[in-house]
């Protein structure tokens, strides 16, 4: 998962699309929207199921904050060819109750990816 969202009470919000940045050309990235799943123990999961983000509709579930009311935007990376990729920021596109297209970046986690065998001399670690 690289980006969480929280979703205020009252509020919707339509995605309507999500995009890499920072990766380049030598790899495709597609984001899928992840919903909180509950377990019978009373344990959450962002990541667990996925769908697809864009036209997806969020609403806050719950009148308090916590985590019903928290989405994921999980990344899924296919390299074209060998390299070193980072996915520096995910550009949101979206719509807040009902308005005009805003547009969003941000990141919670930095991802680089490393593809080749050997791996390239510029991935150490």
């Amino acid at each position: 998962m690289v980006l969480t969202l929280t979703i205020r009470p009252g509020d919707r919000i339509e995605l309507l699309s999500a995009e890499p940045v920072g990766v380049g050309d030598a790899a495709t990235v597609s984001f899928l929207l992840s919903r909180p799943v509950f377990h019978p123990n009373g344990d959450s999961v962002i990541g667990e199921e996925v769908e697809t983000v864009n036209g997806a509709q969020l609403a806050s579930v719950s009148a308090s904050p916590g985590p019903a009311n928290e989405v994921g935007i999980v990344a899924e990376a296919t390299a074209v060819r060998p390299g070193r990729y980072e996915l520096t920021s995910v550009r949101l596109r979206y719509r807040l109750n009902g308005g005009a297209e805003q547009v969003g970046d941000g990141i919670d986690v930095t991802w680089t990816i490393c593809v080749d065998d050997p791996a390239p001399t510029t991935c150490s670690g």
